[in-house]
């Protein structure tokens, strides 16, 4: 894989005009954000077209979403309701050249983002872990991956960000439209996967805020702890 090149895939590719189904929606590995697209998304799409195309890399005869996912997703919604056969449902997108490698993808995907806000700490984290798979080493991931996400080069930083995925994902799943800081987050990647179903319960109890869902957690280990009971028990009790 390329080290050296500048990041600036964002503004390459050609744009094409494909089948909808060519695109491999189900394929998330370079996806950073969460959820569906907003109705109003939708609705100013099927109203007035896509102006950005999403970005895709062609792998065989299927093309893989890089950026995009949510105007991919309304483009999806927008022709499943349209009445067309499948070999009508053509839309535009900026097709990557095959010579583009992991990390200008990734530029691409947090750029998409970076463009309106700040990536948070679980997008973070998601892209950090994505490049440990994909074969980076850690060395390597500080001195090219931080920055693109708007981090600073330090190898502290991403072993925070590689704790923070230990959060379990019912919790991430609440959490993350918090937009909670990296040291506020930290806070529930020490909660254990078996005491999950309590958190939930009380998150869905008495819809709690995020700095009143941090105390409540905390007394509540520090009684199960005291009680040698497990949390789900204890709350029974």
């Amino acid at each position: 894989m390329s080290r050296g090149k500048s990041m600036v895939a964002n503004s390459s590719g050609v744009v094409e005009r494909v089948p909808m189904d060519q695109v491999l929606l189900e394929d998330e590995r370079y996806r950073l954000t969460r959820g569906n697209p907003a109705e109003d998304l939708i609705e100013s799409i099927a109203r007035l077209g896509c102006f950005t195309p999403p970005i895709c890399w062609r792998q065989g005869e299927g093309l893989i979403p890089v950026a995009g996912f949510k105007r991919l997703k309304a483009l999806q919604i927008i022709h499943a309701h349209s009445g067309d056969t499948p070999s009508d449902k053509q839309i535009e997108v900026r097709v990557l050249s095959s010579a583009v490698d992991w990390l200008e993808m990734m530029a691409c995907s947090a750029g998409e983002v970076l463009k309106d806000r700040p990536l948070n700490p679980f997008e973070c984290g998601r892209a950090i872990k994505r490049g440990l798979e994909a074969g980076f080493s850690r060395e390597e991931m500080v001195k090219a991956l931080l920055p693109l996400l708007g981090l600073e080069p330090f190898i502290n930083v991403l072993k925070q960000h590689l704790k923070l995925m230990a959060t379990p994902e019912r919790l991430v799943q609440w959490l993350e439209p918090h937009n909670p800081p990296l040291k506020r987050a930290l806070f529930f990647s020490r909660i254990k996967e078996s005491d999950v179903g309590a958190v939930m319960e009380v998150v869905e109890g008495i819809q709690p805020s995020l700095r009143g869902l941090e105390v409540l957690c905390q007394l509540i280990g520090e009684c199960a702890r005291r009680e040698e009971m497990n949390w789900e028990d204890l709350l029974e009790k």
